[in-house]
């Protein structure tokens, strides 16, 4: 059973994607779908209109996307409302070391989220390692 996410929190991530996606990303909505991988675009009309936000697979390919000037999507900052939408790439640590520094505090946030929660972070991270893996 997939946990349901706070309809709230939805919209904030979905106001935040679309801010990414035009503002700094400057694409069109046909181009984010077909980028994304998506058939048509009914799916990321949801995730615009605050209805859904995007899936685990989806989010990887987001956070690889490149602006015009060349910064690179900020994941963070889609989830959290923390830091700036886009970074530059000179800024970006090696993803090991960076995950192994915030691996600790991370911890601490999970076992504060509920057992819905916790099961959403595990699916994102194993389909995270399912499509490195594919790498």
């Amino acid at each position: 059973m997939r946990g349901k996410v706070d309809p709230q929190i939805t919209q904030e991530i979905s106001a935040r994607f679309v801010e990414m996606v035009e503002q700094h990303l400057r694409l069109e909505w046909q181009d984010a779908a077909k980028i994304l991988g998506y058939s048509n675009r009914s799916t990321l009309d949801a995730v615009r209109d605050g209805r859904t936000i995007p899936g685990p697979d989806k989010l990887f390919a987001i956070s690889r996307w490149r602006t015009p000037d060349g910064k690179r999507a900020n994941i963070d900052w889609l989830f959290s409302n923390e830091g700036e939408p886009v970074i530059s790439t000179s800024k970006l640590d090696d993803p090991v070391r960076k995950m192994s520094q915030l691996a600790h505090a991370d911890l601490m946030e999970i076992e504060q989220l509920s057992c819905e929660g916790r099961k959403a972070v595990v699916t994102l991270i194993r389909a995270l390692k399912k499509t490195n893996s594919k790498r």
